[in-house]
């Protein structure tokens, strides 16, 4: 507790649509580690975070959920085939920060990988 932690990898793990709505695939047993993990370690999982928008001028009236923190779906991609095993993760501490992620999937930055690269900033 009381540490800022920033983890992302690559899990081969599809989360199913209870963890991620984005995911066309059924939970796997690296994505129950993957899940697990978040659960035991309070992290929060950024491909779906929401951001979270103040309902008054001040912390007392509360938060709302807005869109997502994360823009960009697939992390992995080989011709047809489209999924999400990349995911990046952090500690509620973490979220003090103005956080934003992007996944490129549209082709933006080209490498040498079937992944898609992740861009994660704070301020």
């Amino acid at each position: 507790m009381g540490y800022e932690v920033l983890l992302v990898g690559d899990t081969n793990g599809h989360l199913g649509i209870k963890y991620n709505p984005k995911c066309a695939h059924s939970l796997n047993s690296n994505g129950e580690l993957y899940v697990n993990h978040l659960e035991q370690n309070d992290l929060i999982n950024l491909n779906t975070a929401k951001k979270m928008i103040p309902r008054g001028k001040n912390d007392k009236d509360g938060y709302v959920e807005g869109r997502n923190l994360c823009s960009g779906r697939w992390t992995y991609m080989e011709g047809c085939r489209k999924s999400i095993v990349d995911y990046a993760a952090c500690s509620q501490e973490f979220m003090n920060w103005k956080v934003f992620m992007r996944i490129f999937d549209k082709g933006e930055l080209s490498f040498v990988s079937d992944h898609s690269p992740i861009l994660i900033w704070w301020k």
